[in-house]
């Protein structure tokens, strides 16, 4: 679950890690907003892939893209007993994705890469991958428990990611392009869901590429959001999410929209 602030995180002038913006939103989650499903964040991670500029983040094929539109789709029972709960007790307090303990994450990572998987190899290859890189908890807050599920995890992929990759056709680098692609979307998706406002003279940096040389910085102004001259995309963004209401003043579901010029 990614939990959407009733207030925007209000970024003063710089430039600010889109990672490290987001993570501040849901280390501290506030007392009233919205949840936001991972797997409706994923589907805008889909809906952005589909706007890539090949020049910049090629290979995405429909196949491809729909494997990113899911690549969260295993938090789905997850989230919706986290929407219950919330909803038969008001007081309940969320808990976001970067939150979770191994016994959740672990299974909602293998069951989504399962379902992609089924999709096409490369796409399997792109999420495991994905999964797999992510940056965990220190060792020493891991019981000895956790440790061996997160080891045995990663031995997993790896056996998944070699037998994947000789069934995709495809080169190393193609799936690692494929890989940066995924990373990139599923940071700008929790960006845009997290409720992040940036003041003038402020850029989100995002560090994730294929074949470009340098980071992309994003910029807002009038509530719009853009990359400038150096963008991955290649065209006009319209987007949308929705989310569920919780907390204080909750009044059930509400749709989000992002433009991206």
């Amino acid at each position: 679950m990614l939990i959407r602030g009733r207030e925007p995180l209000v970024v003063e002038a710089g430039e600010h890690d889109a990672w490290e913006l987001v993570n501040r939103t849901q280390k501290q989650p506030p007392s009233s907003g919205w949840l936001i499903p991972q797997p409706a964040h994923s589907a805008l991670s889909g809906e952005l892939a589909g706007h890539l500029s090949p020049e910049h983040f090629p290979g995405l094929s429909e196949p491809v893209r729909r494997c990113v539109a899911l690549h969260d789709t295993g938090w789905s029972p997850f989230d919706a007993q986290q929407i219950a709960d919330v909803r038969e007790r008001a007081a309940t307090q969320p808990i976001s994705f970067v939150s979770e303990k191994p016994a959740v994450f672990l299974k909602a990572w293998t069951h989504s890469i399962d379902a992609v998987e089924r999709i096409c190899p490369e796409g399997g290859y792109m999420v495991s991958r994905h999964f797999d890189s992510l940056g965990q908890e220190p060792e020493s807050s891991q019981s000895e428990s956790d440790r061996h599920k997160i080891e045995s995890f990663h031995a997993q992929e790896h056996a998944r990611q070699s037998r994947l990759e000789l069934a995709s056709g495809k080169s190393h680098d193609e799936l690692e392009a494929l890989l940066q692609a995924n990373r990139f979307c599923d940071l700008l998706s929790l960006f845009f869901c997290a409720n992040i406002e940036l003041c003038v003279g402020a850029a989100a940096v995002f560090t994730q590429r294929a074949i470009a040389t340098e980071p992309y910085r994003i910029t807002q102004s009038n509530r719009a959001w853009s990359f400038g001259e150096y963008t991955p995309l290649r065209e006009r963004a319209e987007l949308s999410f929705s989310g569920v209401s919780f907390g204080a003043g909750a009044k059930g579901g509400a749709w989000f929209h992002v433009a991206v010029v």
